[in-house]
């Protein structure tokens, strides 16, 4: 019988929101892999651990929907619409469902990457150039909440309160988190039907829109139906999806560079925007967790894994391991890429344009004569796809 190292640790949501770091240095010191029996999982905390997972074949994507259904037969509460918007997002899945949604996805995206980054870029502006004239305000909710949302309204011909309002209403937070309660999945379903209801309603004053029938032509070609319903329900995911991560990039990476530097980021403190942009990504880990299950007993960095038992793999603790990453907390320019994005089969499809996008993001931030932390910042309360809910900060 292999030897189980056993952590006494028991999951505290509060201190790994305040303090992730510390959480996992001090797990780190008990080992790379970790049996967690309050969590009933395996902890995977260092990268090279953290890459035999994601890409073992025999290790497959944990079924949330099974989650939402025995929460919802518990409940009583429908989880519909939180089911319907899940239904879209590929890294939910795994087999074909998770193939054909990775190939629309890819498909989709490379369509449309250079006008988004156009509109991108005109959407960063506007919005930093409105919290410039007030001198300030909240980064969180004025830009990183809405910058993608701005870029691929633009692009689809979303009106401008459309727009605002898709940005302050698109947000996962209690959907897919770990140790995730009935209440917040109730939540969850609610903000879903009414993304679903509003982008039901921009799609019929918008029928037109050339992006949208592309779309419509691109789901078609992967084998989905082309109607009203799937375009709107697949409209909705992509809007999602792009806010989440970018909206927590961009929150915790100022949040670090403002930290690092006394509150204060002058245009003279700035790095090169293109090389810092991945490890903007590796220090900030916008998604926390990932979770695989085993199919058969497997092996991860000399620990026996048995059929049935589910890894969790903390992302921000594999990109910041010491015995990869000289300063494992500080910006390194000649670091090697973090797995911020994933790996193997399941690596985001995303990933270049949320690079292209962060970098101009950075490179407009990066042209401001001061930008100065102020008081009143907190973190959001995902447990998985962690990012500021408030990031005040004047703008010189």
């Amino acid at each position: 019988m292999s030897f189980k190292p056993v952590t006494d640790y028991i999951y505290n949501g509060a201190e790994m929101l305040s303090d992730p770091d510390g959480v996992f240095d001090r797990l780190r010191a008990e080992g790379d892999v970790l049996w967690s029996p309050s969590m009933r999982r395996w902890l995977i905390l260092s990268r090279t651990a953290a890459l035999e997972a994601l890409r073992h074949k025999d290790l497959r994507v944990y079924d949330v929907f099974k989650a939402f259904d025995h929460v919802a037969r518990l409940s009583g509460a429908p989880l519909d619409d939180l089911i319907t918007v899940s239904d879209w997002i590929p890294f939910l899945h795994d087999g074909a469902r998770h193939k054909q949604l990775r190939n629309l996805f890819a498909t989709v995206l490379a369509e449309i990457k250079e006008p988004y980054l156009d509109a991108y870029a005109k959407g960063s502006e506007m919005l930093l150039a409105e919290m410039q004239a007030q001198g300030g305000g909240d980064f969180a909710s004025q830009y990183a909440d809405r910058v993608h949302v701005e870029a691929f309204g633009r692009l689809c011909g979303i009106a401008l309160v459309d727009r605002a309002w898709l940005a302050e209403a698109s947000s996962s937070e209690g959907a897919v988190d770990f140790a995730v309660s009935v209440p917040a999945l109730i939540g969850a379903n609610a903000r879903a039907g009414a993304l679903l209801g509003r982008v039901d309603q921009i799609m019929s004053r918008t029928p037109n829109n050339a992006v949208l029938a592309r779309i419509g032509h691109q789901l078609e070609a992967a084998g989905l139906p082309n109607t009203h319903e799937t375009r709107v329900e697949f409209l909705a995911s992509l809007t999602l999806l792009g806010r989440d991560t970018l909206s927590g990039t961009l929150t915790l990476g100022l949040a670090k560079l403002l930290d690092d530097h006394g509150g204060r980021m002058t245009s003279a403190m700035w790095p090169d925007p293109k090389a810092m942009t991945n490890e903007i990504f590796r220090l900030t880990s916008a998604v926390q967790i990932v979770n695989r299950v085993a199919t058969k007993p497997v092996t991860i960095s000399g620990q026996t894994i048995a059929e049935g038992e589910i890894l969790m793999i903390y992302l921000p603790a594999a990109n910041r391991d010491p015995s990869v990453f000289a300063c494992p907390h500080q910006y390194g320019e000649d670091n090697p890429a973090g797995i911020a994005f994933g790996s193997s089969r399941h690596l985001c499809v995303g990933m270049p344009m949320a690079q292209k996008s962060t970098t101009i993001s950075l490179q407009h931030l990066s042209q401001f004569s001061a930008i100065i932390a102020a008081d009143g910042c907190s973190i959001g309360q995902g447990k998985n796809t962690r990012k500021y809910g408030k990031l005040p900060v004047l703008m010189e």
